[in-house]
C-alpha cells in the first residue's frame, strides 16, 4: 500500500489546489488521517526532484517551425526580499492537429506540445527554454516563433535562436489598446469588437486606419490623447503585431498552410495558475511545483518517490494533535468484515461514487 499511497498523495498534491486538500482526500478514502499535509508536501517535493533527475527524452521531434508561447503568473512570495514573484510558464509545439469539426467550427489541438515553466522571468528563463527545445526537438534547421506579451526580456528570446521572429500576443495587443482608450469612447463607438478582430487577424494597418479616423473625430482633449497613445503603441509594434504567417513566408519562404492563430499561452497560464496562484511560495518550492506540473501536462510523470509506509507509522506514533494513535491487534476470523470508511462522512464526488457502488450487487 505504501508505494501506491505515495503516488496518489503526490498526484493529488499537484492537481488539487493545496496539500491540505490532498490530505483530506486521502482521509476520505481511507477513513483516517494517514499523512499530514506537511508530510505530503515533503513527499511531493522529493518525488518531483527525483523524477527530474531520472527522466530522459527518448526521441526528438522533427519540425521546420517551433512555436514557443509564454506568459506570466503572479504569486505571493515567502522570501524576505520580495512580496510577489512572476513565474513564466508556457508551451512549445510544432503546430496544430484537427480535433473535431470543420471550417469556422473546427477545433484544433497542439501538436507535439512540451510544457515548461520557471519561477522567475529573465535571461535564465531563456537559457532553460533553449535547453528544453534542443532536448525535445531537432533544432538544426528550425525557425522559432516566440509569442508573448510586450516584456523586453521576452522579445530578447530571439537572440537565443539562430532563426526566429517575435509575435506580440494577440490578447495583450487588444488589452494594451483598450487600456489607452477612454472607456466612454470605446462604448460610444463600439470599438471592442473591431479592435479584437483586427488584433486576431494581425492587421496593424487596419488598426491605424481605425484609430486615425477616430482621432480626427474626437474633440475632448483627454480622449484625443488616449487615441494618440494607442496609435503610438501600434506604430512602435507594427511588425510584431502583423500576422506571423505573412512574415514567415516573406523572411523564410515557409509554407504556412494549416497554421492557426497563436494564443495557447492563456490556456497554459490557467493550467498552472489553478495550482500555484492565490498563495505564497518560497522560490525553491515554487520552482519544484512548476517542474512537477510540467511533467504531468507532458505525460512524462512517473512516481519514483518513497514508500510511505514508514511515514505512516511515524505519524501514527506521533503525540501531536488529539493524541497518540495506536494499532490494536484483533483475533483473525478468516475473513474481512466491516464497512468502507470512504463512503461515510463528506459529500465529495468520490464518496458519492463509492457509496453508490456499495449499494449495488457486485461480485468482486
Amino acid at each position: 500500500m505504501g508505494q501506491l499511497l505515495g503516488e496518489l498523495a503526490v498526484k493529488w498534491a499537484m492537481l488539487t489546489d493545496s496539500f491540505r486538500k490532498a490530505r483530506d482526500r486521502i482521509k476520505d478514502l481511507y477513513g483516517e488521517q494517514l499523512l499530514s499535509h506537511e508530510a505530503i508536501r515533503q513527499l511531493t517535493y522529493d518525488a518531483i526532484r527525483k523524477h527530474e533527475i531520472e527522466h530522459h527524452v527518448e526521441e526528438k521531434k522533427e519540425t521546420n517551425v517551433l512555436f514557443i508561447e509564454i506568459d506570466g503568473v503572479s504569486t505571493g512570495s515567502q522570501d524576505a526580499d520580495k512580496d510577489k514573484v512572476t513565474s513564466e510558464v508556457g508551451v512549445m509545439h510544432t503546430g496544430w492537429e484537427l480535433k473535431s469539426g470543420y471550417g469556422d467550427k473546427a477545433k484544433y489541438s497542439l501538436k507535439d506540445p512540451v510544457y515548461f515553466g520557471r519561477s522567475e522571468a529573465g535571461e535564465k528563463c531563456w537559457e532553460d527554454c533553449v535547453e528544453i527545445a534542443w532536448e525535445n526537438y531537432d533544432m538544426e534547421n528550425t525557425v522559432v516563433v516566440i509569442n508573448g506579451d510586450g516584456a523586453p526580456w521576452i522579445r530578447k528570446g530571439t537572440e537565443h535562436f539562430k532563426d526566429s521572429i517575435y509575435k506580440y500576443n494577440t490578447y495583450h495587443v487588444f488589452d494594451n489598446i483598450e487600456k489607452k482608450l477612454p472607456k466612454e469612447l470605446i462604448r460610444e463607438y463600439s470599438l471592442s469588437g473591431a479592435i479584437k478582430t483586427l488584433a486576431t487577424r494581425g492587421n496593424p494597418d487596419g488598426m491605424l486606419e481605425l484609430l486615425n479616423g477616430l482621432s480626427h473625430g474626437v474633440k475632448d482633449q483627454e480622449e484625443k490623447e488616449g487615441v494618440e497613445e494607442a496609435i503610438k503603441f501600434v506604430e512602435s509594434n507594427h511588425e510584431y503585431i502583423r500576422d506571423y504567417k505573412e512574415r514567415l513566408e516573406e523572411i523564410y519562404d515557409i509554407n504556412t498552410e494549416g497554421f492557426q492563430n497563436l494564443g495557447a499561452s492563456e490556456a497554459v497560464v490557467s493550467r498552472f495558475s489553478n495550482r500555484i496562484k492565490g498563495r505564497s511560495w518560497k522560490k525553491k518550492h515554487l520552482e519544484v511545483m512548476i517542474t512537477g506540473l510540467s511533467s504531468i501536462y507532458n505525460n512524462t510523470w512517473e512516481y519514483t518517490g518513497r514508500d510511505v509506509a514508514s511515514i505512516i507509522e511515524k505519524e501514527k506514533d506521533s503525540t501531536r494533535g488529539a493524541g497518540r494513535i495506536k494499532d490494536t491487534t484483533r483475533e483473525s476470523k478468516g475473513y474481512i468484515s466491516g464497512g468502507l470508511p470512504a463512503i461515510k462522512g463528506s459529500e465529495s464526488r468520490l464518496t458519492k461514487t463509492l457509496r453508490t457502488m456499495s449499494l449495488s450487487d457486485f461480485n468482486i
